[in-house]
C-alpha cells in the first residue's frame, strides 16, 4: 500500500521554514515526506540512507538534525 503526502502551498510561508536555509528546508521536507515516515510521524532513519536519499552530505545531515532537535 503506497503512501501519500498533501503538504500544505503556505509550507513556503510558514514562520520557522522561511528562516532555514535552502539544505534546511530540504531536509525538513525530506524528513515529512519520505518513505520511512509513519502516520504519527516517528521512525527510525539512518543518516547513511538520508544522505542517500537526499544527496547532502551525512556531516551537514547531522548538524541540521541538531539544530531541528534544538528548536
Amino acid at each position: 500500500m503506497s503512501k501519500f503526502r498533501m503538504i500544505n502551498t503556505r509550507f513556503w510561508e510558514d514562520s520557522y521554514v522561511c528562516n532555514l536555509d535552502p539544505i534546511e528546508k530540504l531536509l525538513f521536507l525530506y524528513l515529512i515526506t519520505n518513505t520511512h515516515t509513519t502516520l504519527c510521524g516517528i521512525y527510525e532513519l539512518p543518516i547513511k540512507i538520508m544522505a542517500a536519499e537526499t544527496g547532502i552530505d551525512a556531516e551537514m545531515i547531522a548538524k541540521v538534525m541538531t539544530r531541528f532537535k534544538k528548536d
